[in-house]
């Protein structure tokens, strides 16, 4: 059991490490291990450890700047989160969730979403699509609503369909579209040109129809609110 207890320290210490290349083989290993079908000893451990709470912590305090360890992190949360109801569950209660992916997608805003940033984007919207499910979640999100905002300005990105999905899946909560209400106007600047019609350029209809589809839901459910 101590060495058990050794190497689960060791790897959350390499994971919140300054080494780059370090801190994203021991996210690969913690992906791995948390999201295997499986429970097994080292998962238990893990998550016993605060494995969730470090991968939170990274995106709130990452180690080393810029959008590379935010890709690798969210892309783990977001797998971690898919791979049963429950650890889903043990997400969405992470007390820092929705603060940490405020603060990933932040350097995403305002200008054009490509490589690495895209894959945060595409990754947090993803995570926040499955985690809507969750009360905990819709709480975090109706007690900082400003990240809806975040979601509606990805609607003109590659991470549109994830965002337009995590945003219909949070305004079916009353709570949240209350909570909204003061940031509305700031998230039709993002909604408004979907629900008119699809980007010009479009590559893919298919995508840019659901997108306009479900755009025009969120503003239902927003028009809905009392």
């Amino acid at each position: 059991m101590a060495s058990k207890v050794f190497q689960a320290d060791a790897l959350l210490a390499a994971a919140c490490g300054s080494d780059v290349t370090r801190s994203k083989a021991a996210i690969i290993e913690l992906t791995q291990l948390l999201a295997a079908e499986e429970d097994t000893p080292a998962k238990d451990e893990l998550l016993r450890k605060g494995a969730l709470k470090t991968l939170v912590q990274l995106l709130l305090n990452p180690p080393v700047p810029g959008n590379d360890l935010n890709s690798q992190v969210t892309s783990a949360l977001q797998d971690i989160a898919s791979s049963s109801p429950q650890l889903r569950q043990e997400v969405a209660a992470e007390e820092n969730i929705v603060p940490a992916l405020a603060r990933a997608l932040h350097p995403c805003m305002g200008g054009p979403v490509t490589g690495n940033a895209a894959d945060v984007c595409i990754h947090s919207a993803g995570l926040l699509w499955k985690l809507a499910r969750e009360p905990q979640c819709r709480e975090a999100v109706a007690s900082a609503p400003q990240i809806l905002c975040q979601l509606s300005a990805l609607l003109a990105t590659s991470a549109r369909k994830a965002a337009v999905s995590a945003l219909w899946g949070l305004t079916l909560d009353t709570a949240v579209t209350e909570a909204a209400a003061p940031v509305v106007a700031e998230m039709m600047k993002g909604l408004a040109p979907s629900v008119a019609s699809p980007p010009k350029g479009a590559e893919d209809p298919e995508i840019d129809g659901y997108v306009q589809s479900y755009s025009c839901a969120v503003v239902a459910n927003l028009a809905a609110a009392p």
